[in-house]
């Protein structure tokens, strides 16, 4: 909805061909004011606050990061990790205010493999379903033919459960934010003091399960290593049901709605102001485009969990340890191919969580996948950055900021692609052809494309020290309604 509330913003100004105070398309000046503070209508500072409340709803609430490390959940606020948790969380909302395409990357992939887990669940529920009852029909027959021989080698090859039959899009991203650990002790002790995995769902089962020790680090498991434990080792995954997750979510549907239509808001002002003929700000075009980004986001994550911070436990029995490890490390190595952008295997276990923007290059989704979400990726770059064309024939306080706004508009624009494509290929190959294509192609890139963003960013405050006199004249709505001649 808010992509298309931009595309109809630009339609209008365009198609209009506006030509009032602010909007000079012929280039000849205009009368200029600096900072308004009030004139019975709109003031500076009701501008600049209303476009950065909504920028901060974009980047605060829609920014669905993935689960932070055991000792981070827990900390207090005046330990050291509180304040880490929350810089992490500071860090991608600045991501976002300088390259909503980074968001954009990382919400569309983790949707895709949402999509693809819940999909391979799916089969494999099917395929047991269908073994079950294969298994049942021979069973049958054994007992009633009295061969009990036969009877106990079919038990010991039939599965000793049936994975989750409601594996939705909830608990794929729950499980690929890190929602999963698995333990390694020395003892089975959920069999020793009875406590099953089941109940390590409760709030209150680490109190009832007395401290272990331990041959190897836990670590977090993605959706996919969660289905290899399922298909090849026989694990029961412990059950959370969906409305479990959206408990320890802390967004909900209304409240996703509300900063929806709150933040579209600002889209519908600057479409009333083009139609009327009123120029509105470099700062309320730019944030525009911020709406439709978090629209955008707000879809792709729509069923992934916001601000959990709490994990569910698998216990690896002690006799199967050597092959889980071996197993799910080698799922990791071959995922997290990146020497710049994906951690090495040390680095994971002492984090204990699942980085955020660590698979951008993964192409295991299949290369048709791939080549969708890079032009994808590629068409949202470009129509965010274009977005700023649009105040081409603007009134800027000089011709310099005129010709930078213009190329940085151009550039960014026009960067998104090379950095789109790029960006898989830093996970393809030898170490040595990866550095090639950071060092050289990637970072040079991307610094003159934060630069181009950097500029935009800084003119949209530094025009209003010379803005045109119609930005503060006030929408008249009542123009809108209908009336009987």
């Amino acid at each position: 909805m808010g992509l298309l509330l931009n595309l109809l913003a630009v339609h209008v100004f365009w198609s209009l061909n506006v030509s009032c105070k602010g909007f000079d398309i012929d280039g000849n000046d205009e009368s200029k004011v600096g900072w308004v503070w009030d004139d019975g209508s709109r003031t500076t500072f009701d501008i600049i606050w209303g476009c950065v409340a909504v920028i901060i709803v974009c980047t605060y609430k829609v920014i669905h990061l993935n689960l932070p490390a055991k000792e981070e959940a827990d900390a207090a606020w005046s330990e050291l990790l509180f304040w880490k948790k929350w810089l992490r969380k500071f860090k991608w909302m600045f991501f976002m205010a300088v390259s909503p395409e980074l968001l954009f990357s990382m919400a569309l992939l983790d949707w895709l493999w949402a999509r693809d887990s819940v999909r391979k669940f799916a089969q494999v529920n099917l395929k047991y379903h269908s073994s079950m009852l294969s298994h049942a029909k021979s069973t049958a027959e054994i007992i009633a033919s009295n061969q009990e021989g036969r009877f106990l080698s079919i038990l010991r090859k039939t599965p000793h459960h049936v994975p989750l039959r409601a594996w939705t899009q909830e608990h794929a991203h729950y499980a690929n934010m890190g929602g999963y650990i698995i333990t390694f002790p020395k003892q089975d002790t959920s069999e020793q003091y009875g406590v099953t995995a089941q109940m390590l769902v409760a709030p209150t089962a680490e109190a009832l399960r007395p401290a272990a020790e331990y041959n190897h680090p836990s670590f977090p498991l993605s959706a996919a290593q969660l289905l290899v434990l399922v298909e090849e080792f026989m694990y029961e995954i412990p059950y959370i049901t969906q409305n479990d997750i959206k408990d320890r979510s802390k967004a909900d549907n209304f409240t996703k709605l509300f900063a929806i239509g709150q933040s579209s808001w600002l889209i519908v002002q600057c479409i009333a102001r083009a139609a009327q003929g009123l120029p509105f700000t470099e700062l309320e075009l730019a944030t525009m485009g911020f709406v439709g980004y978090a629209v955008a986001l707000y879809l792709l994550w729509w069923h992934k969990p916001f601000d959990v911070e709490h994990s569910v436990s698998i216990e690896c029995p002690p006799q199967d340890q050597e092959q889980v490890i071996e197993r799910l490390r080698g799922m990791f190595e071959t995922r997290y191919k990146s020497k710049y952008l994906s951690p090495r295997w040390d680095d994971f276990l002492r984090e204990e969580r699942i980085r955020n923007w660590a698979y951008m290059h993964d192409l295991e989704l299949g290369r048709k996948t791939w080549l969708a979400s890079t032009l994808s990726i590629i068409g949202i770059g470009m129509l965010f950055s274009g977005l700023h064309l649009a105040a081409w024939n603007w009134a800027f306080p000089s011709m310099v900021e005129t010709w930078l706004w213009r190329s940085s508009a151009l550039f960014a624009t026009a960067a998104c692609i090379p950095v789109a494509i790029l960006l898989p290929f830093m996970g393809i190959g030898q170490e040595r052809w990866q550095r090639y294509i950071v060092r050289f192609f990637f970072y040079p890139l991307a610094t003159l494309y934060l630069m181009s963003r950097a500029t935009l960013m800084c003119q949209t405050f530094l025009c209003f020290r010379a803005m045109p006199d119609g930005v503060y004249l006030a929408v008249q709505w009542t123009l809108f309604l209908p009336r009987l001649s």
